[in-house]
């Protein structure tokens, strides 16, 4: 017992008096030591408890009895050498530590067999899907960023430029970048990519340990874990292997961190510690990826639920206001969501009642959860929580709040909400059209079956008070509501089922190791006295099924054969084939290991030669679906990776970082033979490009500067030939390379731009506008501007919409200039200069806007259609930055405050008087014993419970004894003569049994 819950009221004196303020009250725990090894000795804890108002001071000291009474104080003698320790403690682990060990590392090696052993420390460049592209960001970091200083900044190589980091996580590249210094660039960005799925067994084993679950619960947490990552129903939402396999390794990362988070929150709300340290974890979950901190908070708030610890007056308030929240969480799920997820009860499984009664009956729930937040966790744990909290939030100020700030100048992919939330939630096998998972899915492992167990653990963690288990079925809910829920809009819904998969894999554990604690004291002759085999077999049976029910798919058991297309391992055969292995083969053998490896490879060095004699410049490149051949339909992206940042990629990964995003797309439509069409909601023109479409689509990369076109299929060859703005500079294998006459990087325009008035809050209302304009070739050389000089003619949105939606030759007033002559053009990473002739007139910068540019020499920048910059000299020398934003230097501020509460948190401690735990239904006001197991069938002497003036007191609770942390009785103060309440029992186990009293004693008790 290492962290006591200190009760609600004590006295030294009879029972029903209260102990005066700060008097000194000691009590003596016994019990049998499990961390001997056969040689058990018996230990004791004596604490004096410092009375003091409503809380209550502990401070400990330990001892430890054995056949060698020394033994424990040599054991720590200074005397003794470190390797003569280390020996000894190692020595004195129990069954149930190597056990556990055993299984937690067996998951971990059987992850990282799966993921191709020895080609994660082979120096190739991964491959793959995103992954593929990925490989670009870290090497930009280091390069470019990291000697300036930054963690964020601009970047040339993706769509004309974009702010890099700014909405993508900073962490997991951050990591790559640093360790490549050391390790061949490859390998560090293997090493990286599955620490997430590596190290989720072992954060998954970390949660229950640090929420006191019993063996052999952690170790079978990481067993699901694992059964977790090895889940072929997805392989795009997030944490399992097949997504990131798919390149959503920072997803995997931070969803690993915030197993570890939430244990040191159950861990922390217990003690009143760790607030420091929850505060950095909680902070990098959300800094390696945004979705999972949707996770962390989620998990934080169903802990706080769980822990709960008020007085009895509040506790009855708190049971009173939770009723109605109940009773409204039931009747939506029996009208409302259970129809949708299994179909039952309405022929198209739409809601019984309206949806304002629905969102009434939510109302009502949200309140009652406010109401017992508000009552039933006590004040300690609010003061534990609402000073970890908002350290955190401060912490990630420097990312989060320019993100937030500058968000209009994100771009949305259209991600389709998942409707068909029964085959996410319940049936992943149907085979009903629209219903089924997504093509090359499987239901594996069963989700069904997964349900059962977690039930199982759901059922079995409430009898035994497993906050744990508690808190996991909670966000399994929240997260199947959220699923169900979420409506359209940025935040996919499937991005929410990985929690709720996780979470029944997790509970699934704990319920199968709650089951065999059962079986190991039901076959016991003296139920204090449970089987301990039983559990260990129970561990290790478990781990060896279910590793035994992924392997076979996977087809690498040992001593396993391959008859055909069946697998067969022993007894047990199946036809199903596992697509994890062939794609951690596929991505960590890397571009290298491709049969297209030299084509493409000649590519890459054939567009280095061409930057070296034609010039660097911007490149776009025919989409087609064979481009996979050399790892990735992505290879192409990593243009300016290869090339030293000559030749940049008009497509990049960072799909949403870009506003410039579906302009580049619509010229893929145009340029590419099958385009890839990526961008959802866009007008784009079916089939392959006519001629004319194809002539669009040159105009359209000299709008943009860009330099260098690259066509690969037959039908783009011919139209690239023919036009008269192409010229032919290099091949290699299929692909033709064109340079692009008329396209330069800065030029004058001849009219004003007309500025849009509403155009500014960018977001969707600037995306409208510009997709109209760009489609329409007479418009061009009317730019429309978020804003401007006073002497620009103006329009309202209105009219400037109906004006490009007719196509109108003039869908605004013109106001011609005599254009500016630009020359000494110079670009380099966040820089571009330039000279012009005169003064005065707009001059149009193709590069990508975002409001971290600065200009000097001139006035502006502004943003024009479709996402370029415009700026008026009033110098013959101009010059723009990419510069430090305001949002970005508040964000850096307000982290450093961060920091400073953080350093406040550490020297203050603990949070003090962290008081008593309850569960649901009424209890004596009792502390619970360790881990939150149930208190004992009667009142200790010298404990009652508070009671109102004219109240009846309630009665004894009835509970069974319950097992909890090796104690066996406790002695706690009384009168002057001792005071025996039940027999003591001289054998071993860790099952609460009684109490006893001494008036303020340290002996050790009679061996009975």
């Amino acid at each position: 017992m290492s962290d006591a819950e200190p009760p609600e009221t004590a006295s030294g004196s009879p029972p029903g008096s209260t102990p005066p303020p700060d008097a000194e009250l000691t009590a003596e725990f016994w019990g049998e030591s499990e961390r001997r090894g056969r040689r058990r000795g018996r230990s004791r804890r004596t604490e004096t408890v410092t009375a003091g108002g409503d809380f209550f001071e502990f401070t400990q000291t330990d001892d430890t009895e054995s056949d060698d009474p020394d033994a424990h104080r040599r054991l720590d003698s200074p005397d003794l050498s470190w390797s003569t320790r280390l020996t000894h403690r190692i020595a004195n682990v129990p069954v149930e530590g190597w056990l556990t060990l055993v299984i937690v590392g067996t998951c971990v090696g059987f992850v990282v067999a799966q993921l191709g052993g020895s080609l994660l420390i082979t120096d190739t460049t991964p491959a793959g899907g995103d992954m593929g592209a990925h490989v670009w960001g870290p090497a930009f970091m280091r390069d470019h960023l990291l000697p300036s200083l930054r963690l964020t900044g601009w970047s040339p190589d993706w769509y004309a430029g974009l702010p890099a980091f700014q909405f993508y996580m900073v962490p997991p590249m951050l990591a790559i970048a640093v360790l490549s210094y050391v390790l061949p660039y490859g390998i560090a960005f293997k090493l990286v990519a599955v620490s997430g799925v590596v190290t989720m067994p072992i954060a998954a084993w970390a949660f229950g340990r640090l929420t006191r679950l019993p063996f052999p619960a952690p170790a079978l947490l990481a067993v699901g874990a694992t059964a977790f990552l090895f889940d072929r129903s997805f392989s795009i939402y997030g944490g399992n292997l097949a997504s990131t396999l798919a390149g959503e390794f920072a997803f995997s990362i931070s969803l690993s961190l915030s197993l570890v988070y939430l244990g040191v929150v159950a861990r922390g709300l217990r003690t009143g510690r760790h607030r420091g340290l929850a505060a950095v974890l909680l902070a990098l979950v959300a800094l390696c990826h945004v979705i999972p901190a949707i996770f962390a908070v989620v998990g934080t708030a169903a802990l706080f639920l769980v822990h709960t610890g008020a007085t009895a007056v509040w506790r009855r308030r708190a049971r009173a206001a939770v009723i109605p929240g109940l009773v409204a969480v039931a009747v939506i799920a029996v009208v409302s969501v259970i129809p949708q997820v299994t179909g039952w009860g309405s022929p198209d499984g739409s809601p019984w009642l309206g949806g304002s009664v629905l969102v009434a009956l939510a109302a009502v729930a949200g309140v009652s959860l406010l109401v017992w937040m508000f009552c039933a966790p006590g004040r300690t744990r609010w003061v534990w929580l609402a000073t970890m909290a908002p350290v955190a939030g401060l912490l990630v100020a420097w990312w989060y709040w320019p993100f937030w700030s500058q968000r209009a100048y994100l771009n949305d992919m259209g991600w389709e909400r998942k409707t068909n939330i029964a085959t996410l939630l319940w049936n992943r096998g149907s085979q009903v059209a629209g219903e089924a998972l997504d093509g090359g899915l499987v239901d594996s492992p069963p989700l069904q079956w997964v349900i059962g167990l977690a039930v199982v653990g759901l059922v079995l963690s409430l009898v035994n008070r497993r906050r744990a288990g508690v808190a996991l079925a909670l966000i399994a809910i929240i997260a199947a509501l959220g699923v169900w829920g979420m409506p359209q809009g940025r935040l996919w819904n499937a991005r929410l089922t990985p929690f709720y998969y996780l979470s029944l894999y997790l509970l699934a554990g704990i319920g199968i190791a709650e089951f065999g604690r059962l079986i190991s004291s039901l076959v016991a002759r003296d139920l204090a006295r449970p089987v301990r085999w039983v559990r260990w077999a129970t561990g290790v049976a478990a781990t060896l099924v279910v590793l035994v029910l992924i392997g076979l798919p996977l087809r690498s058991l040992p001593g396993g054969t391959l008859d055909g297309p069946t697998y067969r391992w022993g007894p047990f055969s199946t036809t199903d084939s596992s697509f994890v292995p062939g794609w951690a083969r596929w991505n960590f053998s890397g571009y290298e290991g491709k049969a297209a490896w030299p084509e493409y490879q000649a590519l890459m060095a054939t567009m280095t030669t061409v930057g070296q004699q034609e010039g660097c410049g911007r490149a776009m490149w025919e989409y087609e679906k064979d481009l996979d051949r050399y790892g990735t339909p992505m290879a192409l992206m990593l243009l300016p990776f290869w090339t030293d940042g000559c030749i940049g990629s008009m497509e990049g990964l960072y799909f949403e970082t870009s506003t410039t995003t579906p302009y580049h797309f619509l010229m893929q439509d145009q340029l590419s033979a099958a385009p890839s069409n990526a961008q959802r909601d866009l007008p784009y023109v079916a089939g392959a490009p006519s001629p004319g479409e194809f002539d669009k689509g040159i105009a359209n990369l000299q709008l943009f500067g860009v330099r260098y076109y690259l066509a690969t299929s037959a039908e783009m060859k011919a139209l690239a030939d023919d036009h008269p703005d192409l010229t032919e500079i290099a091949t290699s294998g299929p692909w033709n390379v064109y340079e692009v006459a008329d396209a330069p990087l800065v030029e004058g325009l001849t009219y004003d731009p007309i500025v849009v008035q509403g155009a500014d809050v960018g977001g969707d209302v600037w995306l409208d506008l510009a997709v109209e304009w760009f489609i329409d070739p007479n418009a061009r050389e009317l730019f429309a501007a978020a804003s401007g000089p006073d002497s620009w003619p103006r329009v309202d949105m209105s009219a400037a919409l109906d004006g490009l939606t007719l196509g109108a030759d003039v869908w605004g007033p013109q106001q011609a200039v005599a254009p500016a002559t630009v020359s000494n053009i110079e670009t380099d990473t966040d820089r571009v200069s330039f000279s012009v002739d005169r003064t005065g007139v707009p001059v149009l910068v193709k590069t990508s806007y975002f409001p971290n540019w600065d200009v000097s020499g001139a006035e502006g920048p502004w943003r024009v259609t479709p996402n370029l910059m415009v700026v008026v000299p009033t110098e013959r020398q101009v010059s723009l930055t990419y510069g430090r934003s305001g949002p970005e230097l508040i964000g850096w501020v307000v982290t450093g405050l961060g920091i400073v509460l953080l350093i406040g948190l550490w020297r203050w401690g603990r949070v003090k008087g962290v008081g008593p735990m309850w569960w649901f239904w009424p209890t004596w006001a009792h502390p619970d014993p360790p881990d939150g197991n149930v208190p004992l069938s009667t009142p200790p002497l010298g404990f009652e419970a508070p009671a109102r003036p004219g109240s009846t007191p309630e009665p004894p609770r009835a509970d069974p004894p319950v097992e909890s942390d090796a104690i066996v009785d406790a002695r706690l103060p009384g009168p002057a003569t001792e005071q025996e309440v039940g027999p003591r029992p001289s054998g071993a186990g860790d099952t609460i049994w009684g109490y006893g009293t001494t008036q303020g004693s340290s002996a050790a008790p009679e061996e009975s």
